[in-house]
């Protein structure tokens, strides 16, 4: 807790009863690295909707906003994280569906997303409307 840098220590290995430990001490390096913001704009995806439904989203993209470690911010792109709609979030008394992170890498933290929940529109593929949410 409460460190800023990298920080070394030296740990004292635990006593084993009838056994000899060698060494009797080890090295521990903890890394730190400083946290830093990036904003990406993902596209919204889907899950668990049933073959015959289809959602279209207004808008169809949302923004996240997170902390990564300096040394994953250029590798940090929209292929890393998934953005989606949720079908077992729907409901129909409801006018916006909640956006979920369906894929993070775990270096990322803090992570909002902007807007939390969207419009949507939900069709039976090739037939009538379903659910209309404006």
């Amino acid at each position: 807790k409460n460190i800023s840098d990298t920080t070394i220590v030296k740990l004292k290995l635990k006593d084993v009863y009838g056994a000899k430990i060698e060494p009797s001490e080890v090295e521990v390096i903890v890394p730190v690295e400083e946290l830093i913001s990036k904003r990406l704009s993902l596209p919204i995806g889907q899950i668990n909707f049933p073959e015959n439904v289809s959602v279209m989203t207004f808008p169809a993209n949302a923004d996240i906003n997170v902390m990564i470690p300096m040394s994953q911010f250029q590798n940090t792109d929209n292929s890393k994280l998934r953005l989606n709609v949720d079908y077992r979030n729907y409901n129909h008394n409801s006018q916006k569906l909640p956006l979920v992170l369906s894929k993070v890498p775990d270096y990322i933290e803090n992570i909002s997303i902007i807007p939390d929940s969207v419009e949507y529109i939900i069709e039976k593929k090739g037939a009538e409307e379903i659910g209309l949410n404006n």
